[in-house]
């Protein structure tokens, strides 16, 4: 039985400032605006970093090649003495403040505890979180190897299958996973970045074309995108089961995450919205990175009719799954989540740090028959 204690908390949320939202829609992307302020031009000491990179290299500034003088100032990082070390992370830490307060809204936010909600599930809310005991033991190791991991994608796809089927849909369910991503907060556990601390959907509403698209010519985007695109890593398996463009084109495209800590968790949970309260003018189309073309995110904007809610105390033998993509819903509103940090544990020195897997399967539903209903 849960706690009194884990009735609700109220955390601060990290939304997308209109400014941030603005910078998107003329062309910019995450990673770049974000290396621009924290690590760009905007870093007094980065910046002197670089100009000394340049007055070595002798030549004219207009002239350099970006790259290489990028590729140094790596180098000289590493390199830097404590002191140095020490110098450059203050300088973070304040761009990181700036960067913040100009890109970046937060906002404190009721998030209550799901478990006591009167409904959850993936039809309403879309998320819930179901009872999974694993086989394989190592499944939240980073260096997992090939067999651990296909064999638990094979229990997670069949626990999609599962979960989708009870929707009403009507055909077969075909389900894809062919990668996992680590996230922790300590160092050298990970294969991903730290719990993300922002407001966010995995995907936009056009992924079902960006699928369809990495079906048909198997088109790499320029940046890493492992772990984060489950068609375009299983453009093979797909064609193996017998599906085509055209039955793609007919079929609804679903993405679930699975998500299962290493621990129980309190440090850094993860933040979940219910759907039903997230309305189309609160998302916008979001880039990673540079190259990223195909793959598209989406940002939000706060909504104070946003209903928030997290799992109290979820165990490694639960399974957080939500939504983050169908293609049959219209309009596009995902659950948007987010890690935050728990003003009741964050503090608690003895609370260990959050390490979780997360895992997106790709669910095909060739509809043979009309749906029948939800």
């Amino acid at each position: 039985m849960v706690e009194d204690i884990y009735t609700s908390t109220v955390a601060v949320l990290v939304y997308s400032a209109r400014n941030y939202k603005q910078a998107i829609e003329a062309g910019s992307d995450y990673a770049s605006i974000y290396r621009t302020w924290i690590l760009g031009d905007r870093n007094p000491f980065c910046e002197a970093i670089r100009a000394h990179i340049r007055a070595d290299l002798g030549r004219d500034g207009s002239l350099l090649d970006e790259d290489e003088v990028e590729m140094r100032f790596w180098n000289v990082v590493k390199s830097l003495k404590s002191d140095q070390r020490q110098e450059l992370e203050q300088s973070i830490e304040l761009r990181r403040r700036v960067y913040l307060s100009t890109f970046m809204d937060l906002r404190e936010v009721r998030v209550s505890n799901a478990r006591e909600w009167p409904e959850v599930g993936l039809a309403s809310t879309g998320f819930c979180v179901v009872g999974h005991r694993s086989a394989v033991i190592d499944v939240l190791h980073k260096e997992m190897n090939e067999w651990q991991a296909q064999e638990y994608y094979k229990e997670l796809k069949i626990l999609a299958k599962q979960l989708i089927q009870p929707q009403g849909f009507a055909g077969r369910v075909h389900t894809f996973c062919n990668s996992h991503v680590i996230r922790a907060e300590a160092e050298g556990k990970s294969n991903a970045e730290h719990p993300l601390c922002y407001v966010h959907n995995d995907f936009s509403g056009d992924y079902a074309d960006a699928a369809i698209t990495a079906f048909e010519t198997q088109t790499e985007e320029d940046v890493d995108v492992s772990g984060f695109h489950p068609a375009l890593e299983s453009t093979s398996e797909m064609k193996e089961a017998g599906l085509s463009s055209d039955i793609l084109k007919r079929s609804r495209i679903v993405v679930l995450n699975m998500w299962r800590p290493a621990a129980t968790v309190q440090r850094m949970p993860l933040a979940l919205c219910d759907m039903r309260s997230v309305h189309p003018e609160d998302l916008f189309l979001e880039r990673l990175a540079p190259g990223a073309d195909e793959l598209k995110t989406c940002g939000a904007l706060f909504n104070s009719v946003h209903n928030w809610g997290y799992f109290a105390d979820v165990t490694p033998d639960e399974l957080i799954v939500f939504t983050t993509y169908d293609s049959h819903k219209q309009p596009f509103t995902p659950v948007l989540h987010t890690a935050f940090e728990d003003p009741r544990f964050s503090a608690n020195g003895n609370t260990p740090p959050r390490v979780s897997c997360e895992v997106r399967v790709l669910c095909i539903v060739v509809e043979d028959c009309r749906p029948s209903k939800l």
